[in-house]
């Protein structure tokens, strides 16, 4: 065995001395010297699943010698294991190698090299760099809260799984469906929480279905190459235009039912459907049709509070203000008694805040006013 001394690349004569260097004998076969990488690129991923096959790719590697790209074989090596290279010119006109990572048994870093074998002597050439091939568990989904959300985006999407990673190359993908043009591929970066919960802002949709809603199916990635192999669809929902709200007027004690009209409500399973009173107080929510939903008002001190309604669990929207009231007291009937039969004509004199007197003699409750602060009702009894 001989040590080859420096040289530069290309072919270069061998020979060998039988007697400590008097006579020499020329062999056959030429030792061939190859030009190293004058710089060792960067790599994409950093990291994959054990289960292997991720493609990674070295960028900007100096590969310019022909002896290179020609006559040795160029292989990946991941930790002790290697696997073939491809060697393609990227768009910037550089040199990129490209492998898959191999199948490894356990989690954990792996150094990453390049290896140069030649057809004959069995001779390698390893160009060693300070790379680290990351192999993680493999990643998987079971659930997202909410299951909708508005078409132009913005709703806080939890995404419940396994084998999450904390990177900065921890995305979200969602392939918006469209029955009348290509599927739209859209990521966004994924907010690691935990191994088994990430957060993810959606994306809006109207690069192809706008407003008019539509499903996406959503996968995570923790190396922005290898995605979940199973997907949960997302419902990106028309905009929730409101147009009314009635009663404006409720009793402090709550329990009145409140009617939001517009348009654009859906249902869900389980029912997240929800109004929410002043700001904090959020009580569950009855879909009755695309263009109504149904809350029953909770207890309020006195006063202006703002309502406002979510279809998803999630993204409220306001709806509207109502004004809470004192209960009213009750001064007199008149008459204190009648028939059985029913049809007697009573009046109801009641004493009542100053709002509802206002509400109530134009509209709610059509009683005459009796002053500053109560009205008076006729109504026939029907016992």
């Amino acid at each position: 065995k001989c040590l080859a001394p420096s040289h530069h690349a290309g072919d270069c004569g061998v020979w060998i001395s039988p007697n400590n260097g008097y006579d020499w004998v020329s062999v056959s076969q030429s030792l061939l010297y190859t030009s190293m990488p004058t710089s060792f690129g960067d790599m994409f991923p950093i990291g994959g699943p054990i289960g292997g096959g991720t493609n990674v790719s070295f960028q900007n590697i100096d590969l310019s010698s022909n002896n290179i790209q020609g006559k040795p074989f160029l292989f990946c090596r991941f930790g002790v294991l290697e696997v073939a290279a491809a060697i393609s010119t990227n768009d910037a006109g550089g040199d990129e190698v490209s492998c898959l990572s191999p199948m490894a048994y356990r989690t954990g870093e792996v150094a990453v090299n390049l290896v140069l074998r030649y057809t004959f002597g069995k001779q390698r050439t390893v160009i060693k760099s300070d790379l680290k091939f990351t192999y993680f568990d493999d990643v998987s989904i079971s659930n997202i809260s909410p299951k909708q959300g508005s078409a132009f985006g913005g709703t806080v999407l939890t995404i419940h799984g396994s084998g999450f990673v904390e990177s900065t190359a921890l995305v979200v993908s969602f392939v918006i469906e469209s029955p009348s043009a290509a599927d739209e591929v859209v990521t966004a970066p994924g907010v690691y929480i935990d191994e088994n919960t990430v957060k993810v802002t959606t994306p809006p949709s109207t690069g192809i279905i706008g407003v008019q809603g539509g499903f996406a199916s959503v996968k995570v990635s923790n190396n922005m190459v290898d995605y979940t192999p199973t997907s949960i669809l997302y419902y990106y929902m028309d905009s929730v235009v409101i147009q009314s709200l009635e009663p404006v007027v409720l009793f402090e004690n709550g329990g009145t039912s409140v009617t939001i009209s517009g348009d654009g409500f859906v249902p869900t399973f389980p029912n997240v459907c929800a109004c929410r009173f002043g700001g904090s107080v959020i009580v569950s929510g009855l879909f009755v049709s695309r263009t109504s939903v149904q809350c029953i008002a909770p207890a309020s001190a006195t006063g202006v509070v703002g309502v406002e309604l979510t279809v998803n669990g999630q993204d409220f929207v306001e709806a509207g203000k109502v004004t809470y009231v004192s209960l009213p007291s009750l001064l007199s009937i008149t008459p204190s008694m009648g028939p059985w039969v029913g049809g007697t004509q009573l009046i109801v004199d009641v004493l009542e805040d100053d709002a509802l007197v206002s509400a109530s003699t134009s509209s709610a409750f059509a009683g005459l006013a009796i002053g500053a602060a109560g009205y008076r009702q006729e109504c026939l009894l029907l016992l």
